[in-house]
């Protein structure tokens, strides 16, 4: 259980970090070998390029993931916690439809470089090898963005999950809440705290909100 939460931790972390250095490592071969024995490699370039290719699409997840992705909230931020709390949520949301709503179209364009048999130039690399990073960049995008949704519920209502835990049934704690949210429009106003009995209203829970 440790290692998979070790590797769901770190799995685009430690990838990306070892294509990095790839590149970093054949790059500096190719300037070597071009500028001190003035004999220029014909492969690297197009291996460094392929690496780079799949980090990209990898750093998809990876952002999701670390919440680290562009993105302007001056306006979310004028809302209360838990109204950023849904805003976020949906946005989870539409980016795990579209990320889903991707990968039929990687999985065809993978797909025909291994019907065509198409190998790059230089390297003689099978091309779905590398077209293939568009698959699984979008996959774990999907992943990851799914992921999210309980990150970005659980701060906003972990403190009162945790006040109905502790304080009795889950049913009758949440009732008490609503009363407390809200006392002059709750039917529960008048019910004891929890633990302890409450009052059935008299109207049912779905024709009451605070706001009428």
């Amino acid at each position: 259980m440790k290692l998979l939460k070790k590797i769901d931790k770190n799995l685009e972390r430690w990838v990306m970090f070892v294509l990095l250095a790839g590149m970093t490592l054949v790059l500096g071969i190719q300037i070597f070998c071009r500028f001190v024995l003035n004999n220029s490699l014909t492969w690297s370039e197009e291996l460094a390029r392929f690496m780079f290719i799949w980090s990209t699409f990898l750093s998809i997840g990876f952002c999701l993931k670390e919440g680290i992705s562009l993105k302007i909230d001056t306006l979310i931020s004028l809302f209360p916690k838990k109204v950023q709390a849904v805003i976020l949520l949906l946005g989870d949301v539409v980016m795990t439809v579209f990320f889903l709503y991707l990968l039929p179209s990687a999985w065809e364009f993978a797909y025909a470089s291994v019907e065509n048999g198409q190998t790059s130039a230089a390297c003689g690399i099978p091309m779905y090898f590398v077209q293939g990073s568009l698959m699984v960049g979008f996959a774990l995008a999907a992943f990851r963005a799914a992921q999210g949704y309980g990150a970005t519920c659980a701060p906003c209502f972990r403190k009162e999950m945790s006040e109905y835990v502790s304080r009795g049934p889950f049913l009758s704690c949440f009732l008490s809440s609503c009363s407390s949210a809200c006392p002059s429009r709750s039917p529960w106003a008048s019910a004891p705290s929890c633990p302890g009995s409450w009052t059935t209203p008299s109207r049912p829970i779905w024709s009451w909100s605070c706001g009428r």
